[in-house]
């Protein structure tokens, strides 16, 4: 149901033959192998005293968080928002998010899987929430949804923002710019460049980010807000989306950018990539 979701409003013929779903749309067919009611039990609707109002700022913080989950599904607890006591968290190893949630009383971990963010209210709607048994409910309005949460723990990724929020105090370069502007420059410079690596030069007050693949290369500059000089190298992707949530980066040092300034009081951290020297690019070019 989640590939079909993808195809916005066009039409879709569904049909039972052999205990499969055939499916067609847009041209394309399917088929889906059907699982019996046994197979999928129905967990008991929660009590209401089982249910209680989310803290404020819970579904927003799980919305923002969720970019840096692993988007396989196949990562455990790295495919999930885990809520505690502190805020919200999401890693996919290479970077992680957290937002800090005021008057949470959580005592222990809860993971809410990723395929489950797409379906919360988008609003502000009154959601209650609650853990029965191992599993998530989400109830507004008339809407109830629930999903068996994935077993703990999660990773302990605090001292990686410990680290980095260190680093960037003793000495890291704080660059200020157009969240908007450059992401779509950023955006640009991979595609044009054809390579997942993205490299970033801060020299008197300018941000030149280039991508250089096999056949292409790409550069562009934009004015940012910075009093001094670094560079770093990071995956073009996760950069783009990094720096479309969040207005202010420090260049940390040892492999860290930390990111922070957001609306949703989030603050990121994206490692450095292992990128081999301009000389090895320009060797095979000459090749």
């Amino acid at each position: 149901m989640r590939l079909l979701s993808f195809m916005g409003d066009a039409e879709v013929t569904l049909d039972f033959k052999d205990e499969k779903l055939l499916a067609s749309v847009a041209g394309a067919r399917g088929s889906f192998s059907l699982a019996g009611a046994e197979d999928v039990p129905m967990p008991s609707w929660p009590k209401p005293s089982q249910l209680a109002p989310s803290p404020d700022g819970l579904l927003a913080a799980i919305r923002f968080a969720v970019f840096s989950a692993d988007a396989s599904g196949r990562a455990g607890p790295l495919s999930s928002v885990c809520l505690d006591g502190r805020g919200a968290w999401a890693t996919d190893g290479a970077r992680v998010t957290f937002v800090a949630l005021k008057g949470s009383a959580l005592k222990q971990q809860v993971l809410v899987p990723a395929s489950v963010v797409a379906m919360l209210p988008v609003g502000d709607e009154p959601v209650s929430w609650g853990v029965v048994e191992g599993v998530l409910w989400l109830v507004w309005g008339q809407q109830k949804i629930w999903s068996r949460l994935l077993e703990p723990p999660f990773p302990d990724v605090s001292p990686v923002f410990q680290r980095a929020t260190a680093l960037a105090k003793k000495g890291g370069l704080v660059v200020e710019y157009d969240s908007t502007e450059l992401a779509s420059v950023a955006e640009v410079a991979a595609s044009a460049g054809g390579s997942p690596v993205l490299r970033g030069r801060v020299e008197k007050g300018t941000l030149q980010l280039s991508c250089r693949g096999e056949t292409a290369e790409a550069q562009v500059e934009r004015k940012v807000t910075a009093g001094g000089s670094r560079a770093f190298a990071v995956d073009a992707a996760k950069f783009q989306e990094a720096v479309s949530r969040f207005p202010r980066m420090a260049i940390c040092g040892e492999g860290m950018l930390l990111f922070g300034g957001s609306l949703a009081g989030g603050h990121h951290v994206l490692m450095e990539v292992v990128d081999q020297p301009e000389e090895h690019h320009e060797a095979t070019a000459a090749e």
